[in-house]
C-alpha cells in the first residue's frame, strides 16, 4: 500500500470512527480537497506558462514585460505571448 493510500485510510478511520463523521460527509470533504489540489496545480502551471503572478522585481526575460513590471514569457510550444 502506498504512503498516500495509507494516510488516506488513517484519515478516513479518524474522521469516521473517532469523530463520528458520516461517510457521505467524508466523501464530500475528500472531493473538495482533491479538487483544491488539482486547481492549485492548474493555477501554478498557468502562472508558469503565462508569466502572471510573478513578483514585480523579477528580472526581464528576453526584454519582454507586462504592465506593472510582470514578466511576459512566450509559450514553449506555440511561441505566443
Amino acid at each position: 500500500m502506498s504512503e498516500e493510500a495509507e494516510e488516506r485510510l488513517n484519515w478516513h478511520f479518524l474522521l469516521t470512527h473517532l469523530c463520528g463523521i458520516s461517510h457521505r460527509t467524508w466523501r464530500t470533504f475528500h472531493t473538495i480537497r482533491t479538487d483544491a489540489e488539482w486547481l492549485s496545480q492548474y493555477t501554478l502551471r498557468y502562472r508558469y506558462v503565462t508569466g502572471s503572478g510573478l513578483r514585480p522585481d523579477t528580472p526581464k526575460v528576453n526584454g519582454l514585460t507586462r504592465p506593472g513590471g510582470l514578466v511576459c514569457s512566450r509559450h514553449p510550444l506555440t511561441d505566443k505571448l
